[in-house]
């Protein structure tokens, strides 16, 4: 099997993942990535293999196993496959595993190099997924706000009239997580709709106080 016949698969299991079809992406993995690579081990096969167990394990919350495989496939990448978007994508998800771990110096060294990468190929929607995480590094947003920064990035989606599944494809995170965190925007805002969230934020911006300097 030639690298092209198989290069989607990788972004098979992503889909299938954030989709929360896990059954789905360890099938893919299992059948269409590992056993190829044991037959013949070409380097994209292992390296997608590497990348797709990183992300089964970590949509699972087993973060060490996640870095574990994600290590193995930037082992590739630096060694014997010049794939920089591939190799900024797997950064990028290693990041999210060290961030998700409050591992914070592992996980900015991580996004700082996907950010040069996905900036030198000229990406700036991954660019832009990059800079998300980065702002889930920094906490709470200020000026007394009661929403995490990543709850208030899913409300302010929300409220431009995304789907959940749009707003978990646009954030990289599972669907689970988009739910979870438009729950507690919900619960916190006092708000049991999109109409009454988009009303909820458009008074909060209006009323609020800007951050000095």
């Amino acid at each position: 099997m030639l690298p092209t016949q198989f290069r989607f698969l990788g972004d098979l299991v992503e889909a299938a993942v954030l989709a929360g079809d896990l059954a789905l992406a360890a099938d893919v993995v299992s059948n269409r990535l590992e056993e190829p690579a044991k037959r013949q081990p070409l380097p994209w096969t292992v390296a997608m293999a590497g990348r797709g167990r990183g992300m089964l394990a970590a949509a699972r919350g087993e973060l060490d196993e996640a870095v574990h495989f994600y290590d193995r496939a930037l082992t590739v990448y630096d060694t014997s496959l010049a794939m920089p978007f591939a190799r900024g994508r797997t950064l990028l998800a290693r990041g999210q595993v060290y961030r998700r771990a409050g591992h914070r110096r592992s996980a900015r060294a991580d996004l700082t190099e996907a950010r040069t990468v996905f900036a030198g190929l000229g990406a700036r929607a991954w660019a832009a997924r990059v800079d998300t995480e980065f702002g889930r590094l920094g906490g709470r947003v200020s000026a007394g706000s009661n929403l995490t920064r990543s709850e208030r990035m899913v409300a302010d989606l929300a409220a431009t009239g995304r789907s959940n599944r749009e707003i978990a494809a646009e954030l990289v995170v599972s669907i689970r997580t988009v739910e979870s965190q438009l729950g507690a925007v919900y619960r916190k805002l006092g708000v049991r709709s999109r109409g009454q969230l988009t009303a909820a934020l458009a008074a909060r911006a209006s009323t609020q106080v800007p951050a000095a300097g």
